[in-house]
């Protein structure tokens, strides 16, 4: 394998909001367990029609590439405080369609996981406007994480959340579990012998 192969890359689609940001300081949790790992930011700016606003586009895309680097900024002193770290970063700026914009960023780059945000839309937004994040979980050949808040308030726990025991039915005869220590490593034996 390459040292290509080896680095993990994590793009993370920012939109301005409470749900971009989420879905950063998700990515950098994530980017920051895998040394070598690359962060992927991308902000996807509305299409311009016109020649006129060319001009006007360009100077948009800096000013968004710029307000980026604040938001990872933002995010990591958030989420680090003044812990010093390092982190590979290439900051993205495209135009266009957000959920193509940002899969096409994740094939360019080769990327391993798309990080996304979801804000809770009313069913005429998802009808006429769809979501970002679905749109991704529908088409994307990379895979996709979801980032929102936890938030269990009103949530149940089940009576037993612990394995059960050897011989324990504890879900009545509707589930199966079991408990068990998986040693993962190299082999000490071809799959033949297991036969």
């Amino acid at each position: 394998m390459t040292e290509a192969h080896l680095t993990t890359r994590f793009v993370v689609g920012v939109d301005y909001e409470e749900t971009g940001d989420y879905a950063l300081v998700t990515a950098m949790r994530l980017a920051r367990r895998l040394p070598g790992s690359e962060l992927h930011p991308v902000h996807v700016l509305p299409s311009a029609p016109g020649k006129e606003k060319l001009d006007q586009l360009d100077v948009a895309i800096d000013k968004a590439g710029e307000v980026l680097m604040e938001r990872v900024r933002y995010a990591a002193h958030h989420l680090f405080g003044d812990e010093e770290w390092e982190q590979h970063t290439v900051l993205h700026v495209r135009v266009g369609d957000p959920a193509r914009a940002i899969h096409q960023v994740a094939v360019d780059m080769d990327g391993d996981l798309i990080v996304v945000g979801h804000r809770h839309q009313t069913l005429v937004d998802r009808l006429v406007l769809g979501s970002v994040a679905e749109t991704l979980l529908r088409k994307s050949k990379v895979p996709v994480l979801i980032a929102r808040p936890k938030a269990l308030d009103g949530e149940h726990k089940s009576e037993w959340p612990e394995a059960p025991r050897e011989g324990e039915d504890i879900h009545g005869g509707r589930g199966w579990s079991r408990t068990e220590l998986v040693k993962f490593g190299p082999r000490v034996s071809h799959i033949s012998g297991m036969l």
